[in-house]
């Protein structure tokens, strides 16, 4: 009785319930509820930005990639509360992402200047 119980996260994911533990009553006949742990890994995303010369909405031998446009994504990225705004600029080849991140966002997007 009043021992606590713990959740040992396996490798990659984040606690989000229950970090602090719970007290158990651990007495014969009284059962106990609510003694709930939640869990997340971050996500990524990845994309290819192209200008889509012939409007087909593919990339296809008329299309060229696009080098440093600034893709945006936008929302609560890192869980506290709070919109956020982090930005990437695409490569070269045109390929740009977002790594480890809270997968609570409300959109990514090209950043017109």
């Amino acid at each position: 009785a009043g021992d606590k119980v713990y959740e040992v996260n396996p490798s990659g994911y984040v606690q989000s319930l229950g970090k602090a533990g719970y007290t158990i009553v651990g007495t014969s006949g009284h059962d106990q509820t609510g003694l709930n742990f939640a869990d997340y890994v971050n996500g990524s995303i990845h994309g290819f930005k192209f200008n889509d010369l012939n409007a087909d909405g593919v990339f296809d031998g008329s299309d060229t990639p696009m080098a440093n446009i600034t893709i945006e994504l936008k929302g609560d990225v890192d869980g506290n509360g709070t919109i956020d705004t982090i930005d990437v600029v695409t490569d070269a080849n045109g390929y740009f992402s977002f790594t480890n991140q809270l997968q609570q966002f409300e959109r990514a997007r090209e950043r017109r200047v």
